[in-house]
């Protein structure tokens, strides 16, 4: 999208906006897929996502034909499973939706449409590639038989094999052919793909070793910019190296000379793997760090990558040396970075995505920290919208212990509610609305926790009550309600930064409900059980 619209790396995010508004010609699918690639910290409502992207593809297939390839997809949450096969089955206009898989993603979606399955290569076939990438120069025919036998069908190990005999020049061109040099006759064929790939690596220059090992770092894709930053300055000019590179088909350029990828994925684990866990500490987060720097329009787009960056360094720093203040330092960074990560999924509907990226965050954080109580509370919250049960109330019930033990005492309220709520959902009658209203009257005065409580009412008297908790949050949850025949719990978003759970007890809550929430009190049973 950002090459359609012409977006350049530096472009303000409101000028980058404008760009995606005149390419689809809508300002409000603009905002919408603006939201989702952070161009805007404002997310589409969940049900506005499809439709948006829809209308992306449709819009760039107007012009010509429009292939859009999503590789490695047995990796993708739900929510983009079924995205795609929404746009498979409903976008109209000249479009190859081409998705790349294990064979595994079957066993999660064993009806998936328009399965290729694809089969190793036969022994024929192999022969006829190996021979291609040899260029016919002459290379003995039983050389050719035992990179076959060892490739087991793998066109991958034919092509690395071949790479490694120029290498190491054992085959080479004279003149406008291809010719072996030497006995390739009792040629040594590595036993694996992996242990090929290492060989090749130990061939390379020094330099051009460390080129490739930094920038596996950063990824699969990665930038030349940030290559440079991790280089030393002693090195050798960045593009010489990555030029050296792509010839030898190690990597290739992706997108005006700037972006290169590895031309395989094998071949960037293995480039990895020479690194030392110090060294992985150090340029994991020197690569955060360069995101945050450079990033212009849209910096929220990096949370999750400069979050994963700075988690793989506290990781490998804490695999080395105690839990020092290093160490406290990034996992505090990379935990508020995968939270709101996570967050910002949770307001665009994506809620398997939500519970991974908060589980992250909570897993790198102490016990005792006093961002935890809110975190459990919005992993709770996610949980209960896929109905895994079990583990909202677990959240939940953590959270309550959680804010008790800090001291939180407007925290703790709010984690209270928040279980309160999952009860209602799950056994109503047996929530004792009586005692949880009294418990809130008791603490109703002097709870006023800057930026955690923005309002608190529980109202005296024998005929009912209403507790009215507001909450800052990041991923305020859709508005439901469930009642009983003795009370009822709602949940409503005043803000995209405010959410309120309410409890009532009979016979106020009826009319309250109807007053606040009269969508909710309609349709309460249906709401309620998506909640």
């Amino acid at each position: 999208m950002r090459r359609a619209a012409a977006i350049e790396d530096g472009d303000p995010a409101a000028e980058a906006l404008d760009k995606v508004a005149a390419l689809l010609g809508d300002a409000l699918v603009a905002e919408h897929v603006g939201g989702l690639v952070g161009l805007t910290e404002r997310q589409p409502p969940p049900g506005e996502v499809p439709p948006s992207v829809r209308a992306l593809v449709e819009r760039l297939a107007a012009k010509r034909p429009l292939v859009v390839v999503v590789d490695d997809i047995h990796w993708a949450e739900s929510t983009l499973l079924e995205l795609l096969e929404y746009l498979g089955a409903r976008a109209a206009a000249p479009v190859l939706l081409l998705c790349v898989s294990r064979p595994e993603l079957l066993d999660r979606r064993s009806e998936w449409p328009g399965v290729v399955r694809l089969q190793p290569l036969s022994t024929e076939e192999s022969v006829r590639l190996v021979r291609a990438l040899l260029h016919e120069a002459g290379v003995p025919e039983q050389a050719v038989e035992r990179i076959c036998a060892a490739a087991g069908g793998n066109p991958l190990f034919c092509e690395q094999m071949v790479a490694m005999l120029i290498d190491e020049g054992r085959i080479g061109r004279e003149g406008d052919r291809w010719v072996a040099r030497g006995d390739l006759s009792s040629l040594g064929v590595p036993a694996t793909l992996h242990a090929l790939i290492a060989a090749r690596l130990d061939g390379l220059e020094p330099a051009e070793r460390t080129t490739l090992a930094r920038a596996a770092v950063v990824g699969e894709e990665f930038a030349k910019n940030v290559v440079r930053e991790l280089l030393p300055a002693d090195l050798g000019a960045v593009e010489s190296l990555l030029a050296a590179l792509v010839r030898k088909e190690l990597v290739a350029p992706v997108r005006d000379g700037d972006r290169f990828a590895f031309r395989h994925l094998v071949i960037r684990d293995v480039a990895y793997e020479t690194l030392t866990k110090e060294d992985r500490a150090d340029l994991h987060e020197r690569v955060g760090d360069w995101i945050e720097l450079t990033a212009a329009s849209g910096a929220s787009t990096y949370d999750e990558i400069v979050g994963y960056h700075l988690e793989q360094a506290y990781r490998y720093h804490v695999a080395l040396h105690a839990f020092d203040d290093q160490a406290r330092r990034l996992a505090g960074r990379a935990c508020g970075l995968l939270a709101e990560a996570g967050r910002r999924a949770y307001r665009r509907g994506d809620v398997p995505a939500t519970i991974a990226l908060l589980a992250r965050a909570l897993d790198l954080i102490e016990k005792d920290e006093p961002r935890r109580p809110a975190l459990l509370v919005d992993l709770g919250r996610a949980a209960m919208g896929v109905f895994r049960l079990h583990e909202a109330e677990a959240a939940f019930t953590e959270a309550v212990e959680a804010a008790a033990t800090a001291g939180e005492e407007g925290a703790e309220l709010i984690a209270q509610v928040a279980l309160l709520s999952y009860r209602v959902v799950i056994e109503p009658e047996a929530v004792d609305f009586d005692a949880a209203l009294e418990q809130a009257r008791s603490r109703s005065t002097g709870t006023r926790e800057p930026g955690t409580i923005s309002g608190l009412r529980a109202p005296t008297g024998s005929s009912g009550g209403f507790i009215s908790v507001a909450a800052s949050s990041g991923s305020p949850p859709p508005p439901w309600s469930k009642a009983s025949r003795r009370g009822a719990v709602s949940a409503t978003s005043s803000s995209e930064s405010t959410y309120r759970i309410s409890l009532s007890r009979w016979p106020e809550a009826p009319r309250r409900a109807r007053t606040r929430w009269p969508a909710a009190s309609s349709s309460s049973s249906s709401r309620g059980a998506t909640a």
